[in-house]
């Protein structure tokens, strides 16, 4: 039975690595009818995907967005259980918070 399974999954995967290769024989095909503004080929978008990933500007700005992402991520987990705290220690703020969250509201049509 496993063997059936890893040959079913092989076959899958070379599958989709054929697509993969379909995709970008397509792509490349395409790009010669086309001028390069309007679709370049896959190796001038490769050059570019190295030369913008090699920039340290990019690097620095990529930086600092993940930054921002994860403060606003441990900021909303931070609030979060402040208000779990607050409702817990509180009985009678724990309904003004619970009917404006809306997990409660969700909950209640389920």
């Amino acid at each position: 039975m496993l063997s059936g399974w890893r040959g079913m999954r092989m076959g899958q995967r070379a599958l989709a690595e054929a697509l993969v290769l379909l995709a970008l024989l397509c792509w490349w095909w395409s790009s010669l009818e086309l001028p390069a503004a309007v679709l370049p080929s896959p190796p001038a978008v490769g050059q570019r995907l190295i030369a913008i990933l090699t920039t340290p500007e990019l690097n620095w700005h990529v930086a600092v967005t993940t930054l921002r992402v994860l403060l606003s991520v441990a900021t909303a987990l931070l609030m979060g259980l402040l208000l779990a705290l607050v409702a817990q220690a509180v009985p009678w703020l724990s309904g003004i918070i619970m009917d404006h969250l809306s997990f409660s509201r969700l909950h209640k049509c389920a």
